[in-house]
Order: structure tokens, then C-alpha cells, then sequence
């Protein structure tokens, strides 16, 4: 972590801040291509060989759920569902005291 200027024995940062550098400073670069071009850089300076594979397994919590029409439109249907059982709840408690006058 030399590199980011981060010293291996303090904390790491929060990770909403990498949200937010994903986000807001790649938008639709991914870190995929970043990395392969630090790779490509580096054995072009001969830093490292080309001949070698590794595969880093480091486990992280992330938000997983995409945002995607099919679900966005499921949780709006669900919504619009309770706000329409809720109107009829509330009809029916109006009718119910009108009737006791």
C-alpha cells in the first residue's frame, strides 16, 4: 500500500470511500482495466515478467444488490401495492365511523 501512501500498519479506509473513488472518479472505467494496465506498464519497464499468473482471494463486504429495472420495478410495484392496501384501510375505518353518526 506503500504506493496510495498508506502505511501497512494504520487503518485502512473506510470503505465508502472506495464507493465513492468507483463511483464518482472511474465512472465507466473498471478497476479491471486499471489493473491491467498497471500490469502492462509494468512489463513494459520490465518491472515484472509477463509469464506468470497470481490470483489475489482477499474477501471484502460489498453491496452486491445492482440496481437493476426488474428489481427496481418489483420494489415499486410492492410499494405502490401497500400504499394502495393502506388507502383502503383507511376508507374503510372513514366509512365505519360515518356509519356510527
Amino acid at each position: 500500500m506503500w504506493f496510495v501512501g498508506i502505511n501497512p500498519e494504520e487503518e485502512l479506509p473506510d470503505a465508502s470511500l472506495l464507493a465513492k473513488f468507483r463511483t464518482q472518479r472511474l465512472k465507466d472505467t473498471s478497476i479491471d482495466d486499471i489493473i491491467q494496465e498497471v500490469v502492462r506498464q509494468c512489463v513494459d519497464k520490465g518491472i515484472i515478467k509477463g509469464t506468470g499468473v497470481s490470483i489475489d482471494a482477499t474477501h471484502t463486504l460489498a453491496n452486491t444488490v445492482k440496481k437493476m429495472p426488474e428489481r427496481v420495478m418489483k420494489h415499486l410495484a410492492r410499494k405502490i401495492l401497500r400504499n394502495l392496501e393502506r388507502n383502503r384501510v383507511y376508507s374503510r375505518q372513514g366509512e365505519s365511523r360515518h356509519s356510527r353518526i
